[in-house]
């Protein structure tokens, strides 16, 4: 323990002034600390920005009780304070801290609650830093977003309140683009969770009778009932037209939980160089998908020697692993093209990426 509370407190103590803390203090040239915001501030700043608001309110509280404590604090140090691991220690560690200064300077306060809130600071930040690398339900993100941003203000009204207990305190107000950004975070961010929020339950309402896909049977999904797909992953089902595409598919599919989705076209004729048009759709997967590696396999399936042309790619989307697969069936009379995305945090990906490629591998026409 000691080992890890020295990287975030320094061991260096100045020079004991003889008198009450008080005393001392009132003595000396008045402290500059920044002006104290509201409770439901504290809590709009840390939802609307998921957190981020957080780490550097520490960094900028923990730099202000360096002016009042004997026992002082790298601020800069804070910045991983949140990490999963480290806030085991880190917010402990602070806690403590903060209890000795209410020991010195007696703020007028409810103490009942800092252990719980501290514990409940200590799981919602688990479970959102865990919710990043597993596929969890948006809302009941959300709802833990609001968890951690009521306990953190109550944490930071718990400071504000040892702030203003200590004497000859000279405050810092709050400057015009501080003021311009907080209310922008808070009027532009919050009504997007919101609407996030509303469209993750109406959705899942909606689709909670829409009609599932056996799992490991191959299944019809072409109107001449000759492509099939077998299903790996349970709650795929088959979508609207238009809702992933143009409206120029033939079928459309979909999972439940998550937006993964799988198109199919039909062409009325072979391509002219089925090499060219896979090289074509290489160059566009590559532009959407970052750092994409790409695997191509092409070969012969069934009696009849259909040539098939597998286009498999992996990279990132928006901070997610990502496959973008391209599937194409050329038959004498007609072709069938099979394309699609799966996303996910990183241990689901890891999980059950390998489930959507067998999907789009074994994809076949009779």
């Amino acid at each position: 323990m000691t080992d890890i509370t020295a990287t975030i407190e320094s061991t260096d103590s100045p020079t004991e002034i003889a008198g009450s803390p008080t005393e001392n203090i009132a003595n000396q040239e008045p402290i500059k600390l920044s002006q104290t915001r509201s409770f439901t501030w504290e809590f709009l700043l840390t939802c609307s920005t998921f957190t981020v608001y957080s780490v550097f309110y520490l960094i900028a509280r923990t730099h202000e009780l360096n002016k009042l404590d004997e026992k002082r604090f790298k601020p800069w140090l804070w910045i991983f304070s949140l990490s999963p691991v480290i806030s085991l220690f880190s917010l402990p560690i602070l806690h403590s801290a903060l209890t000795r200064l209410e020991a010195k300077y007696q703020p007028s306060r409810n103490k009942k609650w800092d252990i719980a809130i501290i514990l409940i600071m200590l799981l919602s930040n688990h479970y959102l830093a865990i919710s990043s690398k597993v596929l969890t339900p948006i809302w009941f993100d959300c709802l833990i977003l609001v968890v951690w941003s009521i306990s953190f203000a109550f944490f930071a009204k718990r400071i504000s309140a040892l702030k203003h207990a200590v004497p000859n305190i000279s405050w810092k107000r709050e400057n015009i683009f501080k003021v311009t950004f907080k209310w922008l975070l808070s009027i532009i961010l919050i009504p997007i969770y919101i609407v996030a929020i509303v469209y993750e339950v109406t959705e899942s309402y909606q689709l909670k009778d829409v009609p599932r896909f056996n799992t490991n049977t191959f299944t019809a999904v072409s109107l001449d009932q000759r492509a099939s797909l077998k299903f790996f992953e349970q709650d795929w089902y088959q979508a609207d037209i238009g809702t992933f595409s143009d409206g120029s598919t033939e079928a459309e599919f979909s999972s439940i939980n998550s937006s993964n989705y799988l198109l199919l076209f039909t062409y009325s004729d072979t391509f002219e160089l089925l090499d060219a048009h896979m090289q074509d759709r290489k160059s566009w997967i590559e532009e959407s998908l970052g750092q994409a590696k790409c695997t191509n396999n092409k070969y012969s399936i069934g009696d009849q020697f259909f040539i098939k042309s597998d286009l498999i790619c992996t990279g990132r989307t928006l901070g997610d692993d990502s496959i973008k697969v391209i599937s194409v069936i050329e038959t004498p009379n007609k072709t069938y093209e099979l394309l699609g995305e799966y996303s996910a945090p990183e241990y689901e990906f890891e999980k059950q990426n390998q489930k959507f490629v067998k999907m789009v591998k074994e994809f076949k026409v009779q």
